[in-house]
């Protein structure tokens, strides 16, 4: 039964490069390692200081802190986050992560495979 599984080592999936730091796509109908998913998951690392651009999307989103510190939303007010916090995003609520602390912030992005659109920075 084990060859159903799928293990990913996170670190060997090569980054995409944004002005913001880094995104490593896991699971994704087109850009993942695993393309079967029926859910889009990528790890985001956002350098300090720097804000992830507001933006919206046609589908919920769930963001979970790994490491560092993050200030989310925009449109509705914002929300600090620490490792060990999630934040569910609701279709159509602007959001955009802001890493707030010293180091690199480093989260889980879960969403639905079929909706995501990937977007430059």
């Amino acid at each position: 039964m084990a060859e159903k599984f799928k293990v990913i080592d996170v670190d060997s999936v090569e980054p995409t490069k944004a002005p913001w730091g880094t995104l490593r796509v896991l699971f994704d109908r087109e850009r993942g390692v695993v393309k079967d998913a029926n859910i889009h998951i990528h790890v985001t690392e956002v350098k300090p200081g720097v804000n992830h651009r507001p933006h919206t999307h046609d589908h919920d989103e769930i963001i979970f802190i790994l490491e560092g510190n993050a200030r989310e939303g925009e449109g509705l007010g914002s929300v600090e986050l620490r490792p060990g916090q999630a934040v569910y995003i609701p279709a159509g609520v602007e959001h955009g992560t802001g890493n707030i602390g010293d180091g690199i912030l480093k989260f889980i992005v879960i969403m639905p495979a079929a909706t995501y659109k990937a977007r430059d920075g």
